[in-house]
């Protein structure tokens, strides 16, 4: 959807993403308008795999989930998504590359409590970690923990009390209401 809408030059500014959808937004989000033609190629990444199970062995596979335990990777899925956008935040990318980047989590214990996170309610929030977070599917993925950069660079917890987030599709996979409210939305593209 993103490359027919920026072929036809109507990708808009403001996007976007939960769950897997995140990687995508973000992806596009921390690179320029130019630059999307040429990093778009799918034939960039097809050696390079998003899944790694935690364990070798199918059984110790099995055994982890039916104790309700995580069975993919966190640890490697957010070092691949660090590694293709950087240690870059929201305010950074609204700044820099003139994106406004959406992207939704919500609270692990608490899964009727989402946030959006951009360049106004959270613009110090690493789009890395953001997007780990909105991408921990549950059973799937362990819960992540938001992180931030301060002005000198130092990186550090978002929340000082440890809280963690998942996938941004369990509270609410869609939040049209509060991107009208912020940005004064009212056509929506969705895939």
């Amino acid at each position: 959807m993103i490359k027919a809408l920026n072929e036809q030059d109507l990708l808009p500014r403001i996007i976007c993403g939960s769950s897997v959808g995140s990687i995508i937004a973000a992806y596009v989000c921390c690179h320029s308008l130019e630059e999307l033609s040429e990093v778009m190629k799918i034939e960039n990444y097809i050696d390079k795999p998003l899944l790694k199970f935690k364990h070798e062995s199918f059984w110790q596979q099995v055994l982890s989930f039916a104790r309700g335990e995580s069975v993919l990777d966190t640890e490697h899925l957010k070092s691949l998504i660090r590694d293709a956008i950087g240690d870059i935040t929201f305010k950074e990318v609204h700044d820099r590359y003139k994106w406004c980047l959406n992207i939704t989590v919500t609270h692990a214990t608490k899964t009727d409590e989402g946030l959006l996170l951009n360049y106004m309610t959270s613009p110090n929030v690493l789009i890395w970690s953001a997007v780990s977070a909105s991408t921990a599917i549950p059973r799937f993925f362990d819960p992540v923990e938001l992180m931030v950069k301060t002005d000198s660079g130092e990186i550090l917890p978002y929340h000082p009390d440890n809280q963690r987030y998942i996938d941004g599709s369990v509270a609410g996979d869609l939040p049209m209401q509060r991107m009208s409210e912020l940005f004064n939305v009212n056509t929506f593209i969705v895939s």
